[in-house]
């Protein structure tokens, strides 16, 4: 069984070639994953321009692509408080104003 091979980089003497990942941490995809991994995506890109005959929005608890949308909007204005929260906690912590790299 063959899972996940990354052939070596073609320049700098495999300079740029990781190495290879211990068998154990590699999950293994099927062809079935990715088709699946596929058609969630067809399906998402057509509810995203509601061109979905089928789309399962309607009956969802958000009801409507712009509901989707604002709510994702809110999770990630959310995460960004927090990640900007956390970033200037942690500047002031070690005295830093947090514009150095």
């Amino acid at each position: 069984k063959i899972d996940n091979i990354l052939p070596r980089a073609s320049g700098g003497d495999g300079r740029a070639t990781p190495p290879p990942l211990p068998s154990s941490t590699c999950s293994s995809y099927t062809p079935e994953t990715f088709a699946d991994v596929g058609k969630a995506l067809a399906l998402a890109l057509l509810d995203y321009h509601d061109e979905n005959p089928w789309s399962r929005l309607p009956n969802s608890e958000f009801r409507s692509r712009a509901t989707l949308e604002r709510w994702i909007q809110a999770v990630l204005r959310a995460h960004r408080a927090d990640w900007a929260k956390q970033t200037s906690e942690a500047s002031a912590g070690s005295g830093g104003s947090g514009t150095e790299p």
